[in-house]
């Protein structure tokens, strides 16, 4: 038997703004990772070291062993699946209230909030036409199938369904999500964008039907610097994140409820121009400011977590 020397390559870029070291394997198997990191950590001796796949990760817990301060920032529920303790090595830091609550039994450390860091300059347009009712990823989890219900009730409303990215589901499971959309005649399909402002400027409202609990909803936000009022699924952080800029649907897959709520704020002028008020007043909120959430990081790693 031949066998074949373990291939591995190191990219190294700062698209980020900082150095991104990415390693990349032929088998991809922990061990390695975790001797490069321990090289890395050696070599670069950082003050703390954060991660964000799930609390156990093989390098997180790694760091955490050879004394580093290590954090785990929680931006879906993935560690419920396990259903494992997290080891008190690790300091969570949650996206959201919501998402501190849910993970709060795996954990006997307190939990650290530090809402999603959402920079309004990129996502900031001048002009809205207001032409559309969007919908952002259209997925399972992010209530495809509501949507095309919804689109369907709604013949004289025109949708634009915006491709998103998702780690699990792969391009072409993504297409077939979106073939009933294209049989439909007032529903306009669009390819994951890299600048969101082309799709905001043409937003009239923007719709959130997700099926999953969403820690945050960062797209409601994103609205909300264009006054874009929402209407969403009342699940996870969602509520918390909209504020009195939108409309919430509970439960989650009530299609005629988004009728409702849709039809509400396309006919009430008034109701529209609180609402869009409210969104922008709301995306405002102190606690969304980013700089607010560097302080809150900060704070908490001097407190020990």
């Amino acid at each position: 038997m031949v066998r074949l020397r373990q291939v591995s390559v190191t990219l190294s870029d700062t698209d980020l703004g900082y150095p991104c070291h990415r390693f990349v394997t032929a088998d991809k198997a922990e061990e390695i990772w975790v001797e490069w990191l321990e090289r890395r950590l050696a070599d670069r001796r950082p003050d703390i070291v954060v991660g964000a796949p799930n609390p156990y990760c093989a390098m997180l817990n790694a760091a955490a062993c050879h004394g580093y301060p290590t954090f785990y920032m929680a931006h879906n529920l993935a560690a419920l699946e396990v259903g494992k303790p997290i080891s008190d090595a690790i300091r969570v830091v949650a996206n959201s209230p919501a998402t501190a609550a849910r993970l709060s039994s795996l954990t006997r450390r307190g939990i650290g909030l530090v809402l999603e860091m959402v920079d309004p300059v990129p996502y900031r347009v001048l002009i809205r036409e207001r032409r559309y009712i969007t919908f952002v990823n259209p997925i399972p989890e992010k209530g495809v199938e509501v949507a095309l219900q919804v689109a369907r009730r709604l013949p004289d409303a025109v949708f634009l369904f915006v491709k998103g990215k998702w780690p699990t589901i792969t391009p072409v499971a993504a297409a077939d999500f979106l073939q009933p959309a294209a049989a439909l005649a007032n529903v306009t399909i669009r390819e994951n964008q890299t600048d969101m402002r082309p799709v905001y400027a043409m937003t009239d409202l923007l719709l959130v039907p997700s099926q999953f609990f969403e820690t945050f909803g960062r797209v409601i936000l994103e609205a909300h610097i264009n006054k874009i009022p929402v209407v969403a699924a009342s699940v996870g952080g969602i509520p918390y994140v909209l504020g009195a800029g939108g409309l919430l649907v509970d439960p989650a897959d009530d299609v005629e409820a988004y009728v409702t709520a849709i039809q509400r704020l396309r006919d009430d002028h008034q109701l529209y121009g609180r609402m869009s008020d409210a969104a922008l007043r709301n995306s405002r909120r102190p606690e969304f400011d980013p700089e607010t959430q560097v302080d809150n990081f900060v704070r908490f790693v001097e407190s020990g977590g």
